[in-house]
């Protein structure tokens, strides 16, 4: 009697990874994200993407000395390496000699606040010492600004940070998302600053289109998203795109819009990748997105793409031969 030959699978999961075998025969395909190295230089890319924005002026021509400097950035439900990021921004935008208040606000969006220690981890400890870094208050309703409703009738309520400051500039990853289609971009907004009625009705809006939406920018969510944008400020978004372990591998700067489009073409290239067929069962790891369960179920809809109707996964829509929306290993 011939034995099968057997396959191991390593899967990562949080800071371990889980290992299991399978015999080969029963294995249609390992998708993985693309093998791609991060930048030489994260200081110079940095420089390099906000002195040559898309559809903006170079950041440090655009700030004036005194102004209220605002930057947001995402919290450790997302992998962006924001404490490589400051040190050169910072720096070109001329801190000390525009002699500018720099506050950072961390879009936790309706996520727990983030303790100090995850704040000196996200922002680099000696930028958590200098600046003041703040959680959104998403409950807090005396810490949000009405703005009225978006003509679909989405409240708009956003941090009072971000329209009482003279400059605003964010800073996310853009990646495949299973709501809103990608993420980064808009989303550091809303989602990430707004309050909970603002966040509900965006995220209603999927309820009226059955489709799956992971990879897909043009869905419900998403357009409501840019259209809160619109009444918000937002003066400059830095968009980065990430291999499979959090390095940088491309900066996008500049308009909101713009900037987050172009980074979704940049990522496509290691984030979406191409199945046989479907499968009758998915085993999918939600890496880097599982340090919760709330984020840790974005693997079940990318593992719904990949599987047969009646099929089973565990942890996003494609044909035979299509593409798998896929959020790790």
């Amino acid at each position: 009697m011939i034995m099968d030959k057997k396959v191991s699978v390593q899967l990562p999961y949080g800071k371990e990874s889980i290992t299991f075998s399978l015999p080969r025969r029963n294995l249609l395909a390992l998708v993985e994200p693309a093998e791609v190295a991060g930048v030489a230089n994260v200081s110079d890319a940095v420089r390099e993407a906000i002195r040559y924005p898309l559809d903006r002026p170079p950041l440090n021509t655009m700030i004036r000395p005194k102004q209220e400097v605002l930057i947001i950035v995402d919290d450790n439900t997302r992998p962006t390496p924001v404490y490589q990021i400051l040190p050169p921004l910072l720096e070109e935008i001329g801190v000390e000699g525009n002699q500018l208040h720099v506050r950072i606000l961390i879009a936790t969006g309706t996520h727990r606040p983030m303790t100090k220690e995850e704040i000196a981890a996200k922002v680099g400890a000696d930028i958590a010492e200098q600046y003041q870094v703040i959680n959104h208050q998403w409950e807090d309703e005396s810490a949000l600004v009405d703005l009225g409703v978006t003509t679909n009738g989405t409240p708009i309520k956003v941090n009072r940070l971000v329209i009482e400051s003279d400059f605003v500039i964010a800073i996310g990853t853009t990646v495949p998302h299973c709501l809103a289609g990608w993420a980064g971009g808009a989303k550091i907004i809303q989602p990430g600053v707004c309050g909970e009625d603002t966040t509900n009705m965006t995220h209603t809006l999927n309820m009226i289109s059955p489709m799956p939406h992971l990879g897909r920018l043009n869905n419900p969510m998403r357009l409501e998203i840019e259209q809160v944008v619109k009444s918000v400020r937002l003066d400059f978004m830095i968009c980065c795109v990430l291999n499979r372990s959090a390095e940088i591998v491309h900066l996008v700067a500049g308009d909101t819009l713009t900037a987050h489009r172009r980074s979704v073409e940049l990522a496509r290239d290691i984030w979406v990748r191409p199945v046989p067929a479907l499968g009758d069962i998915g085993v999918v790891s939600s890496y880097p997105s599982d340090p919760d369960y709330w984020q840790g179920i974005k693997g079940l809809f990318a593992a719904e793409l990949i599987v047969k109707r009646g099929g089973r996964y565990n942890s996003g829509n494609t044909v035979p031969g299509g593409d798998c929306w896929h959020q790790g290993a």
